[in-house]
């Protein structure tokens, strides 16, 4: 159900030309060669952007997927579409509105008494954060000066992949129970 294919292809895109922006800079810099060098480094601060906001797309990709999926028939996936494209963010807030509004109210608070408090803490708190970095970076433009050391790293946002990946799979079986 969870797909993954597309970012896993673009984020290895991204991952060597990142690799070979970098091995660019250092070639550049044994050369003295400082205006190759900056350019590389400016390079590697928007394929950064770049990566945080592909994964973003995956995030906001799968929670669609789970949403629509809570529909029982072709009129239910439709509203919940129609329903789901109003909400432009993955924080704590509009997966919850989007929870309530596919599930109902009760099977919601269900979910919400089911779900291991500390994994659903961690999980809302990663949600919250990921959605902070995804605004910061999608409603600015990229000033490369600015985003130079404020970014995550192409390993941090791996591991941000894997952690939601497998709790969106949790995420799944608990809907799941309540359903």
């Amino acid at each position: 159900m969870i797909k993954t294919s597309t970012f896993r292809r673009n984020f290895k895109c991204l991952e060597q030309m990142f690799e070979n922006s970098v091995n660019n800079e250092k070639n550049a810099s044994i050369k003295k060669d400082y205006v190759s060098s900056e350019k590389e480094t400016n390079n590697q601060c928007l394929l950064l952007k770049l990566a945080l906001l592909e994964f973003s797309g995956w995030l906001e990709e799968t929670l669609d997927e789970i949403y629509i999926s809570l529909g029982t028939t072709e009129n239910e996936k439709e509203l919940i579409e129609r329903y789901i494209s109003s909400c432009y963010s993955y924080n704590e807030r509009n997966v919850k509105d989007c929870l309530i509004f596919c599930l109902g109210k009760n099977k919601f608070t269900n979910l919400a008494n089911s779900y291991d408090k500390g994994k659903r803490s961690a999980f809302i708190n990663e949600l919250n954060e990921m959605s902070k970095k995804r605004n910061k970076n999608a409603h600015t433009y990229a000033d490369i000066n600015i985003l130079r050391g404020g970014q995550m790293s192409l390993t941090q946002i791996k591991k941000e992949f894997i952690y939601f990946y497998k709790s969106f799979k949790i995420l799944i079986k608990e809907i799941d129970k309540v359903k």
